[in-house]
């Protein structure tokens, strides 16, 4: 996992890239955010609305292996 300032035309952003073959996954929740995330406040968790915005931080995402795709046949 790494990390990179990246700027949005107002303001830098962290944002946290997963290794290759790894996404990036929110931890207590299992939700899958892809291989990028850029760090800001979070509104909703799991589909619910929190009480409060969350300011997300490097430690409220684990790197875990990439779901395998299903191929039909």
């Amino acid at each position: 996992m790494e990390t990179k300032i990246v700027n949005n035309g107002l303001k830098d952003l962290t944002a946290v890239k997963a290794s290759d073959g790894k996404v990036l996954r929110r931890v207590g929740t299992d939700e899958i955010y892809g291989n990028e995330v850029v760090l800001g406040y979070s509104y909703y968790t799991n589909g619910e609305k929190l009480a409060e915005p969350h300011l997300d931080s490097i430690e409220d995402f684990e790197e875990v292996d990439a779901p395998q795709e299903e191929v039909e046949q």
